[in-house]
């Protein structure tokens, strides 16, 4: 995958003025509860009676925390009623979970099997601990008739995957599969890494299945008590980036395994005045209200920018219209390298190439180089409009410099 330095540009604050970054998936400043967060941490500095406030916390996070975080989590119905607080963990959001997960239950050599296109920062975590990565096929959702031919073979010692409103592609992981990979991990002995950053950001609660996989309940996953499963969750899509907290569920047998990570042993979880002002937002029922807004707005964006795409490019485009999350991944017809379209029209906009998507973009197939994945969740349903005109116009401009180019030949 590509080197971190090379995409500091897609993950950058969306640039100013009349320009648009559909590259950065983080929420816009509108879906960000400054006042209620300001309000949460006065209230967790003036309201604590504990005296070890601000020391070292503990390595999973406050039973407090865990024990209200779970009635949360169960309440949402994409959790199972049985998940318990010792079967949670807190942790500093999905990026910390992940790296110390896989250097936890990995040695280098082994295989790790990652969807293909996958999270386009995972390779960092993976690198990192000498891992040989294979990618499966998950252009609409894992292929699971591949992956299960590739897991025999190669006896993986994980898997990644990202089987709730995908990252990049929006989908969501059929039953089937999802009963599927839980059978091939009891069988040959893999964990399972399920990154679920958008679990909570489904826009209906309606459980819809198909032909096609669109099921968008967790419970029906994975649950978290199976003991060869870690599910990682977090409050920087359904609250605030920067507060860089989040957490993982699984036997807890696992999470003891993996929480054994020196970094935590040395300096604990998130710190404790953060826990307990996002503790306050959970038990006075102002997360949930929130959760809710987030929810309706992302669906209002996610509408725009689907009728905008269909009404201006027809039949140029082929996309999934997502039922929650952040991301419409998007194919271009008669585009080879989306990335030329990044260097078009002045730069008023940018979005992240699909090839940048890929477990090896050097290598990514033809039909990962004519996607790109457009975020939603920053602007307003006006301004993705407007972003979706100049993308018309960078490809219009493309398709006339081929043609340009083919009649000089």
């Amino acid at each position: 995958m590509a080197h971190s330095s090379q995409l500091s540009e897609y993950i950058m604050t969306p640039i100013p003025g009349d320009q648009f970054n559909l590259a950065v998936g983080q929420p816009g400043k509108d879906l960000i509860p400054t006042e209620k967060l300001n309000c949460a941490l006065k209230f967790a500095v003036e309201s604590c009676i504990d005296p070890l406030i601000y020391q070292y916390p503990s390595v999973g996070g406050p039973v407090s925390m865990r024990t209200d975080l779970v009635k949360l989590l169960v309440s949402t119905g994409r959790y199972p009623t049985s998940l318990s607080p010792e079967e949670l963990r807190i942790t500093y959001g999905n990026s910390h979970g992940l790296s110390i997960a896989i250097q936890a239950l990995t040695k280098p050599g082994e295989n790790v099997i990652v969807e293909d296109p996958t999270y386009f920062l995972s390779s960092k975590f993976f690198s990192e601990c000498h891992v040989n990565v294979h990618p499966c096929p998950a252009h609409s959702g894992l292929d699971i008739d591949v992956f299960e031919s590739m897991a025999r073979e190669l006896k993986p010692s994980l898997v990644y995957v990202n089987p709730i409103h995908h990252n990049p592609t929006g989908t969501c992981l059929s039953q089937s599969s999802r009963e599927k990979l839980i059978q091939l991990s009891a069988e040959l002995g893999f964990v399972i890494l399920s990154d679920e950053p958008y679990v909570l950001l489904s826009f209906s609660d309606t459980i819809i299945e198909t032909e096609t996989s669109l099921a968008t309940t967790a419970e029906r996953i994975m649950p978290p008590s199976y003991d060869r499963l870690v599910c990682f969750g977090s409050f920087s899509k359904i609250i605030a980036p920067g507060l860089r907290c989040g957490w993982m569920s699984g036997k807890e047998s696992l999470l003891r395994t993996i929480c054994a990570s020196g970094a935590l042993v040395s300096g604990g979880s998130p710190p404790p005045i953060l826990v307990e002002a996002i503790r306050h937002l959970i038990v006075s029922g102002s997360l949930q209200q929130h959760i809710q807004f987030v929810r309706d707005t992302l669906k209002a964006r996610k509408d725009q920018l689907v009728r905008s795409l269909q009404e201006t490019f027809r039949d140029n485009v082929v996309f999934h219209p997502p039922t929650g999350g952040y991301f419409v991944y998007v194919h271009f017809a008669h585009v080879t390298n989306t990335s030329l379209l990044n260097d078009t029209h002045q730069h008023r906009l940018k979005f992240l190439p699909g090839e940048h998507c890929s477990t090896s973009p050097q290598s990514a197939d033809a039909y990962m180089k004519s996607c790109a994945r457009l975020a939603f969740s920053f602007y307003t349903p006006e301004e993705l409009h407007e972003a979706v005109v100049i993308l018309a116009q960078c490809h219009a401009a493309h398709l006339e410099s081929i043609s340009r180019n083919t009649n000089l030949v």
